[in-house]
């Protein structure tokens, strides 16, 4: 639920707690509050002129003012925060949503490598993070050794031991719990730091599962939860904003690929339904163009560039998802 306003509508940084409510699962009420608000959004811009959408293209084209009060700009912070910035209700709820998804990620990624469908490895390790011990480390130290955890599943790429090394990157990216990107003010350089590791370390998980999927010494049965996973994880990195352009070109690149290699498997069944059910054809057309515009778009453009200061027209926005971003 929106939480009642604070007083004093100063920055500061999250508490403690706060940071760890900021992984609260999202309730039904509050998705709906958001599906509902992105369809409100893609709305506004379905009643743009064509011309007006592609000047406009890459900028929060909506002028929310005209929109219901919780999708428009934040004036106060919420008494529990859960981002450091000021924003409307709507991208708050969106942003936790986007979390959630990074967190089953996390979760299936276990899973899946320790071959564990009851989660108990995945079960003790989220206990672990929140003793008090745990929960004491600041972000230096899970920086460094999320780091270092990254260092060692390199290496484990490199001997083709690709359950090995995924199992191994989302270990280094649980380091980071609870600290979130949205917990960091937009000048702080930690936040610069915080977003490459992070976003490396999803883009690798997409690249052992396609490397991995077509490795002919992998059983046929796990490559296509091996290849739903490394799409989910090619989103994630698509949905942040603050990537690097040469991730965001890895990203869609490996999305297209993936989702060509799982449109031979429509059959296979992946969490109990045929991969031909789990996604609409429609939808599957349309992002696979999206991949592929959004590539085109950015070719001479420096990979260290931060994709949000790419100009807008060289960015291609899915308004269907907007709000979605990150949560398949």
């Amino acid at each position: 639920m929106i939480e009642s306003a604070e007083v004093r509508p100063e920055t500061r940084p999250l508490t403690r707690d706060e940071l760890w409510a900021s992984w609260d699962p999202c309730t039904k009420e509050e998705r709906e509050q958001v599906f509902q608000g992105s369809a409100q959004i893609s709305e506004k811009l379905s009643e743009m002129s064509v011309e007006d959408r592609i000047a406009q293209r890459g900028k929060d084209v909506v002028n929310r003012d005209e929109l219901p009060s919780d999708l428009q700009p934040g004036s106060s912070f919420p008494r529990i925060r859960s981002a450091y910035e000021q924003l409307a209700p709507f991208d708050l709820l969106s942003q936790r949503l986007v979390r959630e998804g990074k967190l089953k990620i996390y979760e299936d990624v276990i899973n899946f490598c320790t071959q564990d469908p009851e989660g108990k490895q995945y079960k003790t390790l989220w206990n672990n993070t929140r003793t008090s011990s745990v929960k004491a480390i600041g972000i230096d130290t899970r920086l460094r050794k999320a780091t270092e955890g990254k260092e060692v599943a390199n290496r484990q790429y490199k001997e083709k031991n690709w359950f090995g090394a995924m199992y191994t990157y989302a270990i280094a990216w649980g380091y980071l719990l609870p600290y979130h990107l949205d917990a960091f003010s937009r000048t702080d350089p930690t936040r610069q730091e915080f977003v490459k590791l992070e976003s490396a370390l999803f883009s690798n998980i997409s690249a052992m599962a396609l490397v991995g999927a077509q490795d002919q010494a992998v059983k046929d049965d796990m490559k296509p939860g091996m290849l739903h996973l490394g799409l989910r994880a090619a989103e994630c990195c698509i949905s942040i904003e603050d990537v690097t352009v040469g991730i965001m070109i890895k990203s869609v690149r490996r999305a297209f690929d993936i989702r060509t290699l799982l449109n031979d498997l429509k059959d296979v069944v992946i969490d109990g339904e045929p991969v031909g059910v789990l996604w609409d054809p429609k939808d599957v057309e349309k992002d696979l163009k999206f991949y592929k515009a959004q590539e085109k778009a950015l070719k001479g453009i420096a990979p260290d560039t931060f994709f949000k200061d790419v100009e807008p027209s060289k960015k291609t926005r899915r308004p269907w998802l907007i709000g979605m971003a990150g949560t398949m």
